[in-house]
């Protein structure tokens, strides 16, 4: 498997810069020690190119976006280790799935998640912690 960025590759980011959505991956992405992460086959490992996600889905591993929305967003196995961001409540168009299963995420699950009313699909959290 590919590996994230070690801590030492990590730059500094103006999260003015990124498009709402790309605001809630970065956070996800540092708050679950990002540069830890596994990726999988056909996975690329930047998520902090500093690109749109939707526009570059390859430098975005487990994100899937339909009409320039993010729709999905599918990171299991991926070895997220720490809490969930209340930012993940930013991917409003999110339909098809939020899948975080097999991690080591621990807490609760934020509240604000519920604001995902257009998630019609899976929210999956179980084994984790």
């Amino acid at each position: 498997p590919t590996f994230g960025p070690t801590a030492t590759q990590l730059p500094t980011l103006d999260f003015s810069t990124y498009p709402t959505d790309g605001q809630a991956l970065v956070r996800l992405y540092k708050d679950t020690d990002g540069p830890n992460w596994r990726f999988h086959d056909g996975y690329a490992s930047n998520w902090l190119s500093n690109k749109n996600p939707c526009e570059d889905v390859e430098e975005w591993g487990g994100v899937r976006c339909t009409e320039g929305k993010i729709t999905s967003l599918d990171l299991q196995y991926f070895d997220l280790a720490g809490t969930i961001p209340t930012q993940l409540a930013l991917l409003s168009n999110l339909t098809d799935w939020l899948n975080l299963r097999w991690n080591s995420l621990s807490g609760t699950l934020p509240t604000q998640l519920g604001s995902l009313t257009l998630l019609t699909g899976d929210l999956g959290v179980s084994y984790n912690g």
